[in-house]
Parts: C-alpha cells; sequence; structure tokens
C-alpha cells in the first residue's frame, strides 16, 4: 500500500443501468446527471441484455433506471427476472414529464408495471 494508507486500485463503481426504448436516446438532462466518476452507466433497450448488466461482477452496487416506462418493451418480465436473480439492483423511474424526474420507484409503480402489458 502506498505511503498515506490509501490503495492506488480503483474502487468499484455503482453500475447504472439505463433501460430506454430502441431508437429512443435518452433525456440529455439525465444523461448529465449520470456522469458521475462514481456512476458506470450502461445503456440497454432489451430486458434481458438489463439483466446481463445487473448479473455481470464488478460493481460496488447496481441501478436499473427505467426511462419513460410506459415505451419500454417487456417491463413485467424484466421485473419478473430482476425479483428471481437479481433482487440486488434498485429501481428508478425516469419520466421527463413528472415532478421530480427521476426518482426511486415505490412498490405502487412496480405493482402497475408488472400489470402494464
Amino acid at each position: 500500500m502506498p505511503p498515506g494508507g490509501h490503495s492506488t486500485l480503483a474502487q468499484p463503481t455503482t453500475r447504472v443501468v439505463l433501460f430506454h426504448a430502441p431508437q429512443a436516446a435518452p433525456a440529455k438532462s439525465l444523461l448529465a446527471a449520470l456522469s458521475r466518476p462514481a456512476l458506470t452507466t450502461v445503456h440497454a433497450s432489451h430486458p434481458w441484455r438489463v439483466l446481463a448488466a445487473l448479473l455481470a461482477p464488478g460493481a460496488a452496487a447496481c441501478v436499473v433506471v427505467l426511462h419513460e416506462p410506459g415505451a419500454l418493451p417487456n417491463v413485467a418480465e424484466l421485473l419478473e427476472a430482476m425479483g428471481k436473480y437479481a433482487r440486488h439492483a434498485k429501481i428508478w423511474i425516469f419520466d421527463a414529464a413528472a415532478s421530480p424526474a427521476l426518482r426511486a420507484a415505490t412498490e405502487t409503480d412496480l405493482a402497475l408495471l408488472r400489470r402494464s402489458e
């Protein structure tokens, strides 16, 4: 360990999996908010790509951001799979028309998303 007691190895970051509709660019304000050194952002437009990113090793924590969830494919299937294989992940919702636009998903939100398909 170098002098001062701090390791020179990179610390694990929080992996943010940004789930957005195919051919839909995520909001610039959201991308700006996610541009932080402690965050690693992975873009995904398919639910199984989201799950793969959540299960990949190397992150200290994982967060899924559902970008405009009403426009996303197979959200109910993703939530079911996350309940089995990625219970550790936190779920957030980005809705540009809402205030605040980015917020943690509530149990009510998740129940509505599970029934939306």
